[in-house]
Formats: C-alpha cells, structure tokens, sequence
C-alpha cells in the first residue's frame, strides 16, 4: 500500500460538502434539474435549479448548501443557526435571481447521505432580518422547511421571481415617461424607491396598488394619509374647527404609524396651533415634530422658525441664545443648511451666516442670502439675489413667494428713504413727502404677484411679513379699493395676524368701510394707536355709550404723551357730547388743555361741538379754528381737519385751502382727497401751471382718477396747450368718462374750435351709458344747449328739454328751474314746438315753481299791469335783472367799448367780450358762432390775432426766431346759460357742514 503522507489528503470541511451533495441530490425534489456550479468561480452559488413541474421548464434559481456534523439548533427546536460572512451576504443580496440556502444535518446517517435531512431558507427574506455592521451574519433556517424528494417549491419560487420583475416594470415605465434620464439615472431613481417606500406608512401600499382612477394617487378615505391631507386642506383655508376634527381622528391612529406619519400629525398639529394664535402649543408641536427619528428637514425647520420667533418675541431687548436650535440642524440637507443661515443672522452673526448660505448651491442657498442681506438692510444686494432667485424659483414651494416679497420690502424701503426694513416708526398713511413714486409702483406690482401666491396656497402665516407694506403702498397709490378684497379675505383666514389686521383696518378705513375696520380693530391686543382707533371708529358709527365706556376703561393704560391720546380723547369726548355725558367731556376736555401738545385736538373738538349744535355758527366756528390753528403753530392735526372744512370754491378760503395744503405736503404726499381740494383751490386762483404741477404729480400715484386728468387738461387749456389739452381729454371722453368738469372743459375747447358736431356725438354717447339721474340730466342739458347753439330751430331741443323734465325734480330749484328756461328758450326759437307739449300741465309746473321759489336767480315771474307807467315798468325789470341794463351811462360806456374795438383801438381779450362790451351776446359759444359768420369790418365779434400796424414779414426771417406759433386763447370753463345767471350745468350748491373728523389717516 502506497504511503499516505505522500498522497492527496482531504480535509474535513471537503468531506463534509461530499456528503451533503449527496445528500442534497438523493432528497432534492423529483421535478428540479440541478446543475453543479462548483469550481473556482462560484462565489457562494453550488446549484443552478431548473424547475420542470409538469414537464415544463419553468423558473431558474440557484442554490447554496452547507452541510454540518455539528449543526446549531436553538433551545425550544425551532430553527438551525448557520454563519455566513458578510461579503458573501452582501453578494447575495445585489443578486437580482433567487437564492435558496439549503441545509444537509448529517447528524442523522453520516455514512447514508441519503438518509441525511436537507432543511431550506430563501436567503433574500432572512436577510430583512439581519444586520450587516460586523463581519458575519448568522441566518436562521426554520426546522419546519424540510426539503424533500415531494417538496413542491414552485409558487414560491415564481413569488419571489415576480417581486424581482417589479424593478424591470419600472424601469420600462419610467423609459417611457421620463426620455430625459439616462439609464444611469433611471437606475439611481428606481433604487431610491424601497428606501421611500419604508417610510411610509401601509395606506400608502393600499393605494399605489389600487387600480388608477385619478391621474395621482389619493389616500383611501378613513386612512391616516387621507386625514392629514385634509386637515392640511382646512388648514390652508383657515378652517381650524373642521381641521381639528381630522386630526382628532388620525390621533386614533398614531399607534400603528411608522415614524414620518407621528412626524406629519405634530407638524400639522403645529400649523393648527399657528392658525388659532397659539404660538407656544405651536412652537411644542413643532418640537414633537421635529424629535421624531429621521423627521424631514422641512418639518424640523419649521420647529426652528417658530422657536426663533417666540424667542425673540419673549426677550425683546434682549439677545437670544439659539444654540440649541443649530444643534437640532445637523443634517446637510439644503434646507437645513438655508436654516441654520438664518438662525445665524438671527444671532447677528451674519459673516458666518453668509459663510454658510455660500456653501451650497440651488433655491434654498439664495433663499438664506436674500433673509441674510434683507436683516442687514443691504437692500442693493436683497434685490439682486432676489432676481436670481426669482429666476429659479416655479412656485412657492421653493422660494418664489419669499423673494417677491423681499423684493418688495427692499424697494419699498429704498422708495420711501427708510434706513430698515423693519417699520417701527410711524409713516403717514399717504406716504412719506419725499416717496419714490415710481419706486413705489414697482413695489405694487411685486405685492400684487406676492399676493396671489399666498392666496393660492391658501394665506400662510408669512403673509403677515407682507402685510404693512401692502397697506401702505396701496394707500399711497389710491389702490386701497383694490386691495380690499384680498386683505380682507386674508385676514378672515388669518384672525390671529397682529400686522394683517392693522393693514385690514388701515385700508377699510381709507374705503370708508369703518364696521370691516372695527372687527380687523378688535381682533388686535391692546396698544395705544389701536385704542385710539377703536375709539374713533365708535364715535364715527355713532355707538357712542360705547366709545365713551371704552375710553373710560382704558385712561389708566393710556399713554398721555403720545398724539394718539389726543385722537382718543377728542373723539370720546365728542361721543360724551352727544349723549350728555357733561362730566366726562369736560374732564378729558381739561386734560387736553392742559397740555401743550394735546391743544390742537382741544381746539377741535370746541370747533365739532359747535357745529353740531348750531350749524349757522359754522362759518364762526371755522373762522375760529383758522385762528387756533395759526397761534398753535400749525400742527398736522388741524391741518388735516381744516383742508376738509375749507370751501375751495372761494378765493379767500381757496387761499387757505392751498397754504394748508402746503403745511401738509412738508410732513407727508397728499392723498386723493386733498389732491382734488387743493386742484379745485388753485383752479379757482386760476393758478394754472401749479395746478398742472400738482395734478402731473398726483397722476403718477392715483393714474386711474378721471378728475385729475380734468384739472390736468383745463390747465393745460387755459396755458395756451389746448391741442394736448384737447387729446387728454378725448381720451377720457373714450373711456366713457363722464366727470362734468372733463365733459365741459371739453366741450368749450371743441365748440370754440368749431366741432359743435363732435361735441354732439360725444354727449350722446355719455347719455347711452349713464347710470345715474344726475348724470342723465347733465347729459340731456349739455345737448340741449348744443344742438340749440347749432341751430335753434332743430326740433330736437324740444326733445331734449321734455326728457330733462321728466327725469328732473319739480321739488328741486335748481333741476326745475332749468327745465322751464330750457322750455322759454326752445319756445322762442320754434314755434310748432308748441304742439308737443301739454300747455296746461307747463302752467301748472310754472305756477308751482314760481310760488315755491318766488326769488329764484334761475327763472323769476314778475307782473305789470296795464295801466303801468314806464317807469314802473322799468323798475319791476331792474327788480328781476338785479341791475339797471337800460341805464344810460352803461349804456355809453359799453357802446363806446365795442366801438373801439370794432375799429382795433383796443385790444380786448375775448372771452370777456360777451355781456361785458357786446350787450347783445350772450355766451362765449354764441360770441364765435357770430364772429365766422361776421364780415371783415365786424371785429368786435373776432379773434385778431395782429394789430393794425402788422406788416407781412418774409417767411426767411420768421423761421430764424420762431420753431412754432402758439396762440393764446382767454375763454371760459364754462358753457353758460344765456337765459339764467347760473353758470354751472348741474352743481348744486352744497353744505359747507363738516362732517365729523376721522383722525385713524
């Protein structure tokens, strides 16, 4: 016998593997086709199995066998313990096929492999169990999976076969939906899958294999998904009640959750808190939110900024230690690193903060710069950040809403010069006097688009950051109506929002909607500026009791040395005034002349309380109040009452009007109101180039107001630019503006230049579209006097004059006076006008008026009786015209006038000619209409526009001094009446009462 030591040995775990393969190919399934693997390349694979069930070749798996003379069984028998290495367990895991891990006990009959039990495991199922952080595994194989000759493996085999196909499916439908990825990516995102999958709780399992019938997937209704989308549903649209009931039923649920829905319900919890105005609970929620393992970035910044925020809300001057919060921002997430930049600059640290915002790419890291250089009040810098952000910014989601509204605040600072985007000092609503206007119209139009991305998403918390200077570049503007709506609704979703409610109650008040300004008031806590509003919004609406009770309640909180105690108790003691609180007034009364700084608001209440109880003393009150406004030095808070008590239409107040106007303007822009107050004083001033002034710079803020383009073209008119003036208002005659000084400015330049026809059409067509009786009366006045300056005999005056009496009020002097002397005027002209009107119904409508308004300055009856001398006749005509026109001596003197200028003696300007020189004219229109009909000695009826002594001047020499020729034409503003002394088509005289002041402007 040959020497062993000589011979090939073989070592025990060789014997072993003999035998189990043995073993494995006596008891193995009838219907598998084995093939042997082994060689030195296998890598942990012994058998390729082919499965022929029923004499087909069915599916492919492989199979690794371990055999063991010493096998591992725990102590109740369950399952055998078998260690495999980790590299090879990673191996397996990477393999796409499935791997089965048999077993060979040959415990049982070593030297029978046959005899030998074979147990089996599918390796890809254990390995969910396992860990893979130390260099071996140890997987477990069930006593109870004994393979055998009948063993029938097939449907398990084809289970696992169709999970591995899953990720083939994908990665074909992904191919066809998403052309754009490589296969690469396609591969990365596929991968990513599982891991997001896990995250998620079973209801999301239920629905992504549920057959699609929406274009997304929705939660199955009743599940904890579907709950936190609805509560997330009501809580974008304010509904706290109906979003608390939803999480009141996932609470329910929460035992079953995977850690992101715990995470989702805390931070939803968080957001409902938030909308009720609970920062604290919120702030807690947020912190449940955010310590739930491995909870999103976004829920744990949302931890941070509400920490942030009622930190800096609990330690106002102080500094505030966020150690904690940069603790909590860990991860590298861009999110999370865009917040630990803001929790920096929040500390002040803004190099670092910079330093962290530039160490990374994309939305968020221009997110944190535009906050950081926001806070820095680098305002330059926020807007161009904001541009690049704005360019890759889509939604809201990432970032859009933020850099609109950063660009808003930057601009709106850099419009009105203010040194901060933080607006503690108190700007008047109309805008500081030296505003950038055009800086603020783009402030406007970023608020707007900031705006509509917050109403969409359904009026977040941030939407209070844009709230001030929303309100205050709509006011300054004249857009508050505009705005309304929107505010309005924000701040019903919003109750809770300090600064939303201020901007609701500043632009209601502007809209003069004082019961909206009183809830937005009362949603408010208590500070001086909004007891003083709350106050004056109770006198306004004339809840007196209640504006007194208030004011008594909160004296002991009031700050006396502010302005806004004087607003509060001026106005308390006018609503103490009404209901005979005598105490009360003259106590608060007292206080407020006691000091100095309170005395305007003294001096007007004495000036209301006159009024309101003899409005014959107004003129006295008022003559009063000039003279306290001037020894007080002029303070804003008189000025602001006295510009709305001053009647404009009067040289010497319309000299007030503008002197106040201009104390004004020094500590503030003029608002709308005042804009037109003082337009209508410096018209009356015939201040012609300041009035263009003030209206080419009010237009700038209020582009949309139709009287402001009026005053603008009557005073381009009257200096001599009655082209542009004409194509202004063509304009507005074209957007079916029917404002009556637009329309007469208007129709005297077209009448003057000889388009009476043009001015026909354009009143017809006001008269289609008006709305209003005043505006149809204007309308049908205007064509009468038209079309009866055309031609009198046009039977259409008649039409015009009965469709103005039908409408008028025979109640009304001025309404009923001018229908009649319409009806005298066209009866002169025509006589078969008669024939369509009812004479006796006319007396009688005479009659009435002429008992009525016996001494009216439109139409008067007087009666002379037969036997009357002529001087009795002359003096009951003296007694109507108011003036003696057959006196001798005026006679004289206008004949000798018009003779003079018949001969070019002297030079009279125009408009002045009719009634004062040519008795026998008696408009303007009626003056030019006779003048082109006039022969070339006739020249008191025409516009010369040279002397006698011109001389022809060669067109050479011309052209070397003059580019154009402007003529200058003096004329009136004004159609006139011929039959009545009433200058104005429809104004009626108005009340000079003032009305009860409203300080909150």
């Amino acid at each position: 016998m040959s020497d062993p030591v000589k011979l090939p040995q073989v070592n025990e775990s060789q014997r072993i593997g003999r035998l189990a393969e043995k073993s494995f190919g006596a008891n193995m399934p009838n219907d598998w086709a084995s093939t042997n693997l082994g060689g030195t390349e296998d890598f942990g694979f012994d058998f390729q199995i082919q499965d022929l069930r029923e004499g087909y070749a069915r599916n492919i798996f492989r199979v690794q066998l371990k055999g063991t003379l010493h096998p591992s069984i725990n102590t109740t028998g369950e399952f055998y313990s078998i260690e495999l290495s980790t590299s090879t367990v990673n191996y397996y895991r990477q393999t796409s096929e499935p791997v089965l891990l048999v077993l060979a006990d040959l415990t049982v009959a070593p030297d029978v492999p046959k005899n030998c039990l074979l147990y089996y495991v599918w390796i890809h199922e254990e390995l969910r169990r396992v860990s893979l952080d130390k260099d071996s595994v140890t997987l477990r194989i069930p006593v109870a999976n004994q393979l055998t000759n009948s063993s029938n493996l097939s449907g398990e085999v084809e289970r696992i076969l169709k999970l591995g196909r899953v990720g083939q499916a994908l990665d074909v439908s992904m191919e066809a939906r998403r052309p754009d990825l490589s296969d690469d990516d396609r591969a990365t995102m596929i991968g990513n899958i599982p891991a997001n999958f896990a995250e998620r709780g079973g209801g999301f399992f239920d629905v992504m294999a549920e057959n699609p019938e929406e274009s997304w997937p929705s939660p199955r209704a009743g599940t904890m998904p579907w709950h936190f989308r609805d509560a997330d549903h009501h809580l974008k649209d304010g509904d706290a009640v109906s979003a608390a009931a939803n999480l009141d039923e996932a609470e329910t649920l929460l035992q079953s959750a995977v850690p992101l829905e715990r995470s989702d319900y805390w931070h939803l919890r968080g957001r409902l808190y938030q909308l009720l105005g609970d920062e604290t609970a919120s702030r807690d929620a947020y912190a449940e939110s955010a310590s739930v393992p491995n909870s999103p970035p976004k829920n744990i910044a949302s931890w941070a900024e509400s920490e942030i925020r009622l930190l800096y809300r609990e330690n106002v001057d102080g500094a505030v230690d966020l150690s904690h919060v940069l603790a909590k921002l860990t991860d590298t997430s861009p999110m999370t690193l865009g917040m630990r930049a803001r929790v920096l600059a929040a500390e002040g640290k803004f190099t670092e903060a910079l330093e962290c915002a530039n160490s990374f790419d994309g939305v968020e890291s221009l997110m944190a710069k535009a906050i950081i250089y926001c806070m820095q009040s680098d305002f330059e810098q926020t807007l161009d950040v904001c541009a690049q952000g704005l360019a890759q910014s889509t939604s809201i989601k990432n970032g859009k809403q933020l850099f609109l509204m950063l660009r808003a605040r930057s601009r709106f600072s850099l419009a009105l010069k203010l040194t901060s985007s933080d607006y503690d000092v108190h700007l008047p609503p109309s805008g500081p006097a030296k505003t950038d206007i055009d800086l603020l119209v783009q402030v406007w139009d970023d608020v707007q688009a900031a705006v509509k991305e917050f109403q969409r998403v359904g009026w977040p918390p941030n939407i209070d950051y844009l709230a001030d200077i929303w309100s205050a570049s709509s006011i300054i503007l004249g857009k508050q109506k505009e705005a309304l709506p929107l505010i309005r609704s924000a701040g019903n979703a919003r109750p809770h929002l300090a600064n939303l409610q201020k901007a609701l109650e500043l632009i209601a008040t502007h809209c003069g909607d004082l019961k909206l300004a009183l809830e937005a008031n009362m949603r408010l806590p208590f500070e001086d500026l909004v007891a003083s509003h709350r106050v004056t919004f109770l006198h306004n609406l004339k809840r007196d009791d209640e504006c007194v009770e208030f004011f008594e309640q909160s004296l002991p909180r009031l700050n006396i040395d502010l302005p806004s105690f004087g607003e509060a108790a001026a106005m308390a003691s006018l609503s103490a005034h009404r209901i005979v609180r005598t105490s009360q007034q003259d106590q608060w009364l007292s206080t407020l002349n006691t000091h100095t700084h309170l005395k305007p608001y003294a001096a007007l209440v004495e000036y209301f309380v006159t009024v309101e109880d003899n409005g014959l003393a107004s003129d006295a009150a008022a003559a009063k109040l000039w003279k306290s406004y001037k020894e007080l030095g002029q303070p804003i808070a008189i000025a602001q009452q006295l510009i709305g008590i001053l009647d404009p239409s009067t040289p010497t107040e319309a000299q007030k009007c503008k002197e106040v106007a201009n104390r004004l303007t020094s500590a503030s822009l003029l608002n709308l109101r005042v804009s037109l107050l003082l337009a209508q004083a410096l018209a009356n001033l015939r201040e012609w180039q300041a009035l263009l002034d003030l209206c080419a710079d009010a237009q700038r803020r209020f582009s949309e107001n139709s009287r402001l383009a009026a005053y603008r073209a009557l005073a381009l008119e009257k200096l001599g630019h009655t082209s542009e003036a004409l194509g202004a208002l063509k304009t507005l005659m074209a957007q079916g503006v029917s404002d009556p000084l637009a329309v007469n400015t208007y129709i005297n330049i077209v009448v003057r230049c000889g388009f009476g026809q043009e001015a026909i059409t354009t009143v017809s067509s006001i008269l289609s579209t008006a709305d209003t009786k005043d505006k149809k009366l204007d309308s049908l006045r205007l064509l009468f006097n038209l079309v009866h300056m055309a031609d009198p005999s046009d039977a259409r005056v008649f039409d015009f004059a009965l469709r103005y009496g039908e409408l008028c009020d025979q109640a009304d002097e001025i309404e009923e006076g001018m229908f009649l002397s319409m009806i005298l005027r066209a009866r002169l002209s025509m006589a078969a006008a008669s024939e369509k009107i009812d004479n006796g119904k006319l007396n009688t409508r005479f009659d009435a008026f002429f008992a009525k308004f016996p001494e009216s300055k439109i139409i008067r009856k007087s009666e002379v009786s037969e036997n009357a001398s002529s001087e009795e006749i002359m003096q009951t005509i003296k007694r109507i015209v108011g003036h003696d026109m057959f006196d001798q001596e005026r006679i004289n003197h206008q004949t000798k006038l018009a003779r003079e200028l018949q001969r070019g003696e002297m030079p009279f300007p125009y408009a002045w000619r009719a009634r004062h020189i040519l008795m026998n004219v008696g408009d303007l229109p009626l003056l030019w209409e006779i003048g082109k009909h006039s022969k070339h000695g006739e020249r008191q009826y025409q516009l010369v526009m040279a002397s006698h002594e011109w001389q022809a001047v060669p067109l050479l020499d011309m052209q070397k001094k003059f580019r154009c020729w402007t003529s200058l034409l003096f004329s009136s503003p004004m159609i006139w009446d011929s039959s009545s002394s009433c200058s104005k088509f429809s104004q009626k005289s108005r009340s000079h009462k003032p009305q009860s002041p409203n300080w909150p402007n």
